[in-house]
């Protein structure tokens, strides 16, 4: 009877260990202001941050998330407007600085400071949320991101400079018929990624964002200059590059590296990677280096 009732003990622990595992690893949708957030990963681990970039669905940081879940708590952030999410309620005030708000916001709501991970747009977002509030964030993570987009075309490029031509773009789209629009998409995801098969999934993505709000993240990637910002993020930055869809223009690693260093000047605490041969979207192109070079980055820090 002893026997039988310790096995008993032991299958109920058992069964109990595995509700609590299967529970820590649950996924819940929050919808926040404009913003879902899709959580997964260990209720008890810190908590990182994923914003996707341009046009992006929440799944591009999906596979990374995967790898880092069983000891972190991921918060995989959609923003409105793209990739057939409802745009936001108004853009009276642009896209990305009322975004940045709402980042803001949905922190306030966490525990503790937090890892934030940013592609492209993202990055830019998580730039402008580390700068205004250093606080919150623990580690800043910066995926083929730069706080001035147009220094890539002219270093000499000033967000005065780029106002006439980034709104005269911006009403183009606008007006542009739908027909016209998504002809454009699959000119708009070239030399991306280096898969053919998410080539298929950007083009999903592109043809299934909204219109207006596209044209006003482009006017706010061509004009919003954080450079001056940099200086007054505290956390440590981890800042991933791509150089190889460009080698065809002219790219290599070194000028690239410097094009990133030069803007990342006035960052006091970074660590500046290369990624060898992966295009824009690194965590599709050369995952297993992103994450190594992640979870390096956070266990040092």
């Amino acid at each position: 009877m002893k026997n039988q009732t310790n096995f008993i003990t032991h299958v109920f622990l058992a069964l109990t260990l595995t509700a609590l595992s299967w529970n820590s690893l649950a996924q819940e949708t929050r919808e926040h202001q404009d913003l879902t957030v899709i959580v997964r990963g260990s209720t008890a681990g810190p908590d990182i941050i994923f914003i996707p970039g341009l046009t992006s669905h929440w799944t591009t940081f999906e596979d990374v998330c995967a790898a880092l879940e069983d000891s972190y708590r991921c918060h995989l952030v959609q923003l409105p407007g793209f990739a057939g999410y409802e745009p936001m309620q108004s853009l009276e005030d642009g896209f990305l600085r009322p975004l940045r708000d709402q980042l803001v916001s949905y922190l306030d709501t966490l525990p503790g400071a937090v890892t934030l991970v940013g592609h492209s747009l993202g990055g830019t977002l998580a730039i402008d949320v580390a700068a205004v509030q250093p606080k919150l964030i623990s580690r800043l993570v910066l995926v083929d991101a730069l706080p001035f987009l147009p220094v890539v075309q002219n270093p000499a490029a000033t967000s005065e400079l780029m106002q006439p031509m980034a709104a005269q773009m911006r009403s183009v789209i606008i007006a542009q018929s739908r027909e016209e629009f998504d002809a454009r998409v699959p000119m708009n995801i070239m030399g991306l990624t280096r898969s053919a098969g998410y080539n298929e999934v950007l083009l999903e993505w592109g043809l299934a964002t909204d219109q207006v709000t596209l044209a006003h993240a482009m006017y706010d990637l061509q004009t919003l200059d954080l450079r001056p910002d940099l200086e007054r993020i505290e956390a440590p930055a981890l800042i991933l590059g791509a150089w190889a869809a460009y080698e065809s223009y002219g790219a290599t690693e070194a000028t690239t590296r410097t094009t990133f260093e030069q803007s990342y000047r006035q960052l006091s605490d970074k660590t500046i990677k290369m990624s060898e041969r992966g295009y824009h979207f690194l965590m599709w192109d050369d995952p297993v280096w992103l994450i190594d070079s992640l979870r390096h980055f956070m266990e040092r820090n």
